[in-house]
């Protein structure tokens, strides 16, 4: 039976663990004492709150994030235990200093709305909650904690990280006409290829082979290594930036390297990027956008979505389609077909001469238009 129990002058607290085993705990001289913690271990275990070890009571959420770092540096790729260290600031600046135990849905729900308030965008404030939740699953696993206390957390407003956006080929052209000589050689290569920025700007040149035509990528965003086609335009700019690096002297395994540092340029710089696009006129274009470029060209010209998306480096084919779109006057000339195929019927040619009719009236009304009035 769990309850409070005085042995000498001590009084010790009874109460059955979230496991299921029978757990005492001496409190101290004083009976008060004892009620308030024997009631405070019942509302920890009634919410999911309760660490059966003493070392997982103690700990702050800032240690637990130190223990998770120092896994995800040796169990994930690099570039993603970047990233990890960088949602991990924002994590420690707001529960660093809390005991695991106080971690609660509430707190974290309270934290997300606030990062949403600030302007941050929903898909960024899903990475933080996923970063949270998994360091949690693992304090679970390392037998900090019984069960992890904020698996029931969501993010308070749908995430969609779906964007149509890509470049008609005039687009293109004055995109690439405002870009530096660096960032003209990047987006080519992701215009040309589909390649992540991070692919593009960490490639070395043993990677690279250019009598097969093709770039070995061992270890891509989706845990896989792929081979990456590459066509006339992709070698040719390979070829310039090689002869470049042969021209000043640089001897580097990296394709895009800093001559300054002699390292890669860093995957997240934008600040140029972004001066590119205020002088191209461009307001809303992300270098991602230039991946959904080259989907949506090659669908428009007619290859499947098996094959654009064994390019990209997808799994599921959803994604494919995703990036994919198709533009609205391709999707006319889908339908336009249908007059052809009517055709063959007594109400297909009745419908055929409607189509002719509304097709004249249509290129007349363009000529009315472009007549000037006297």
């Amino acid at each position: 039976m769990n309850g409070l129990i005085k042995r000498g002058k001590t009084w010790t607290i009874r109460y059955t663990t979230p496991e299921g085993k029978r757990k005492w705990e001496a409190i101290g001289s004083s009976k008060r004492q004892a009620e308030l913690v024997l009631a405070k271990r019942k509302v920890e275990i009634a919410e999911d709150r309760y660490f059966s070890t003493p070392k997982g009571r103690k700990w702050t959420y800032g240690t637990l994030l130190d223990r998770y770092l120092e896994y995800a540096k040796v169990a994930k790729r690099a570039s993603t235990y970047e990233t990890d260290t960088y949602w991990a600031k924002h994590l420690r600046e707001a529960f660093g200093g809390i005991l695991l135990k106080d971690v609660t849905v509430a707190k974290v729900t309270t934290y997300l709305e606030g990062k949403l308030a600030s302007g941050y965008a929903p898909a960024t404030v899903g990475h933080h909650l996923a970063l949270l939740k998994h360091s949690f699953t693992m304090a679970v696993r390392w037998a900090l904690l019984p069960v992890n206390p904020i698996l029931g957390v969501h993010p308070p407003v749908k995430i969609n990280n779906e964007r149509v956006r890509y470049l008609n080929a005039d687009e293109i052209d004055r995109l690439l006409e405002h870009c530096t000589p660096l960032w003209r050689n990047a987006a080519l290569i992701a215009l040309y290829t589909g390649m992540r920025k991070s692919e593009i700007f960490t490639l070395r040149w043993e990677q690279i082979d250019f009598s097969g035509c093709f770039a070995r990528l061992p270890d891509s965003k989706n845990g896989e290594g792929r081979l990456v086609p590459l066509d006339p335009v992709a070698l040719d700019t390979y070829r310039t930036i090689q002869g470049e690096q042969v021209q000043l002297g640089l001897n580097s395994s990296f394709v895009f390297m800093n001559p300054k540092t002699k390292k890669p340029y860093r995957a997240d710089s934008h600040k140029t990027w972004d001066r590119i696009l205020v002088k191209a006129g461009f307001t809303d274009l992300h270098f991602n956008d230039l991946r959904h470029t080259m989907a949506s060209h090659l669908r428009m010209a007619g290859i499947d979505l098996l094959t654009i998306g064994e390019i990209l480096g997808h799994r599921d084919l959803r994604m494919t389609k995703r990036y994919a779109h198709v533009a609205p006057s391709y999707k006319l000339k889908a339908v336009g077909v249908l007059a052809l195929s009517y055709g063959q019927s007594e109400n297909g040619r009745r419908a055929q001469v409607e189509v002719n009719v509304a097709s004249k009236w249509q290129q007349n009304r363009q000529q009315a238009l472009e007549t000037p009035l006297l």
